[in-house]
């Protein structure tokens, strides 16, 4: 059974080299947790692989009515959603 608060903390660089660790760090968090805290603090840079990888994160919690919660978000990473039209998604997982 998962145990209630999981978080995981992204790396500076979010692209297609450290978009696979990403999607095994997520995917390890999803199996043990209910709730994923993401801490997005420390991203300096965000392509658009990461971010959908993020999106397909809280979409299977959603799916089964668990959470993600984006924390600290940097500049970088709320440019990152809102560059793709994505403000909406980040102002509902995002604590600020």
């Amino acid at each position: 059974m998962p145990s209630l608060l999981g978080q995981v903390e992204l790396a500076e660089v979010l692209d297609l080299t450290t978009v696979q660790q990403l999607r095994e760090d997520l995917a390890a968090a999803i199996a043990e947790h209910n709730i994923i805290h993401i801490d997005a603090s420390k991203v300096e840079r965000a392509g658009t692989p990461a971010i959908q990888v993020v999106l397909a994160a809280g979409r299977d919690l959603s799916a089964d009515n668990r959470k993600v919660v984006i924390t600290k978000a940097s500049d970088v990473f709320r440019a990152a959603f809102r560059d793709l039209g994505l403000d909406q998604q980040f102002s509902e997982w995002s604590e600020e």
